[in-house]
């Protein structure tokens, strides 16, 4: 009878081919991570926001939740304007 024998090519395939989707999804992570961002803080977002800021009425974009972090700040850009 004959010898079954394994191919050391199929044998290495698969992790092969885990190093090869690690390898470009840590490309594509590090490509994007070091970006600038598209808008700046000082941008103006819109003409709604220069109406508000030209009568004193702007306010801030942002703010800082219970937990310190940065979330925007909906409720306050959202409620209705005297």
């Amino acid at each position: 009878m004959h010898e079954r024998r394994s191919n050391p090519c199929t044998r290495c395939g698969a992790p092969l081919a885990l190093a090869g989707c690690l390898i470009v999804v840590s490309c594509i992570m590090t490509m994007t991570g070091c970006r600038k961002p598209l808008f700046r803080d000082t941008d103006e977002r819109s003409p709604y926001s220069r109406y508000d800021e030209v009568r004193g009425q702007e306010v801030e974009p942002y703010r800082f939740n219970e937990y310190g972090r940065r979330v925007p700040n909906l409720r306050a850009r959202l409620t209705p304007k005297e």
